[in-house]
């Protein structure tokens, strides 16, 4: 996690906080059934390290969620899941290339 103190590529803040973060979630493979492949959700890391995520599955509403940090929602929806093959695309690291 990049929080106070643990900065990437200069992103700290005057108030030592770090920007916020915009990011993808791709999966390659979906063992539950629920969520699908490809893009399957969007999320944002706010300064302070909160979460939020949008889970873009078709038919299900009030698909958002808050986390204390992105460490706390991969811990849920995709440590215990390998076999999905997860990836999390992160936009600032898209706008540098």
């Amino acid at each position: 996690m990049w929080r106070s103190g643990q900065a990437k590529s200069g992103q700290a803040t005057s108030a030592g906080l770090i920007d916020m973060r915009k990011f993808e979630m791709h999966r390659q493979s979906d063992e539950t059934g629920v969520s699908g492949i490809g893009k399957v959700l969007e999320g944002v890391v706010f300064s302070d390290g909160v979460t939020v995520i949008r889970w873009l599955v078709s038919g299900i509403e009030d698909s958002t969620s808050v986390w204390p940090s992105v460490e706390a929602f991969k811990a849920v929806h995709i440590d215990p899941h390998p076999t999905n093959h997860t990836l999390l695309i992160w936009h600032d690291e898209i706008a540098r290339d």
